[in-house]
């Protein structure tokens, strides 16, 4: 069997599998985004890195990365201007690329280690013949900065913790490069977090999980995010008849129509940050620095939401309709 028809029958079963992991999170999974993340590590990415260190370095990863960015993105329910980097940068979760040259290059690295010399694997280190497998994996750690013959000299685990900490620095610098557009967390100002957001066990309640993820994002239904995934049909002018944009910050901070559900859920919070800089009290209430802060903000947006659909303005999203169906 060439590895053509390895590399399609891998895609193919690894949607499969990840098809019926999301009828199981939609379902008995219960809307629990860890556990899921988790499984798909266990199950679909090792589906897809069998024997990866031998095809892999021929392949074109990138064409996979499909998997892993319709999962992550189902998982979240965000609309399509939310890019892909910003959804792995607020999971903390490596692209499927990166991931898989863990292994190519770890293997390599095992190659020379673990083998004893009567291998005949240990000929290629003395073999004269330039061989394309090894050429490749040359190439790769040189556009990482790193050395080859200099990694050989040191020991397996410290090889492995070089490469590994090298390609996890590299796709974060890309992440937060390219994941920094309209509707991401780093366009609020918020910080990428360094592990996964304690919000998506917190907030236990599915809807407002959904909510807050939605306004971390500056994805929250709002006739500005309206106006853009319309092409501008739908006006930028909130409902309030104020004359004021119905963006994020107005919604949560002005917009009059929601100022009973704001002085009941969100005005000990309010209070603290009342003379501080719109960018800084934005982050303050989305940063899920502490728990009952955030179910705070998650509660008052679920009103904002219920207010809206009463008022016949909850059209703004595909995500935002999967979501009333599961509330």
């Amino acid at each position: 069997m060439g590895w053509k028809v390895h590399v399609a029958y891998v895609l193919n079963r690894a949607k499969a599998l990840s098809y019926a992991l999301l009828r199981f999170f939609f379902s008995d999974g219960a809307f629990h985004i860890p556990s899921v993340l988790k499984v798909f590590k266990a199950k679909v990415i090792a589906t897809i890195a069998y024997a990866v260190p031998l095809w892999g370095s021929f392949a074109n990863l990138t064409h996979l990365e499909v998997i892993q960015n319709q999962l992550l993105r189902r998982l979240l329910k965000l609309p399509r201007c939310v890019s892909n980097t910003a959804i792995r940068l607020e999971l903390n979760v490596t692209s499927l690329e990166t991931t898989l040259w863990k292994c190519i290059l770890c293997y390599w690295l095992a190659l020379w280690h673990k083998l004893p010399n009567l291998h005949l694997i240990q000929c290629l280190w003395r073999d004269d013949f330039p061989s394309p497998w090894a050429k490749i994996i040359h190439g790769k750690l040189v556009s990482l900065g790193l050395s080859p013959s200099e990694l050989l000299k040191l020991d397996l685990i410290s090889a492995k913790r070089i490469i590994t900490h090298k390609l996890e620095e590299m796709d974060l610098q890309f992440n937060i490069a390219t994941g920094g557009g309209t509707c991401s967390p780093i366009n609020l100002g918020l910080t990428p977090p360094t592990k996964l957001p304690s919000y998506l066990t917190t907030l236990s309640v599915v809807t407002h999980r959904y909510a807050f993820i939605m306004a971390r994002f500056n994805a929250f239904p709002s006739n500005v995010l309206g106006n853009r995934l319309s092409n501008g049909q739908i006006s930028l002018l909130c409902d309030c008849k104020s004359g004021s944009i119905e963006s994020l910050y107005h919604i949560i901070f002005c917009c009059p129509l929601h100022s009973a559900s704001r002085s009941k859920f969100l005005a000990p919070y309010l209070s603290r940050i009342a003379d501080s800089p719109q960018e800084a009290q934005i982050i303050y209430l989305l940063n899920d620095e502490d728990t009952s802060r955030s179910l705070a903000v998650a509660r008052y947006l679920i009103n904002v939401l219920f207010q809206k659909r009463r008022n016949g303005s909850l059209y703004v999203s595909d995500s935002l309709a999967k979501l009333k169906n599961h509330q």
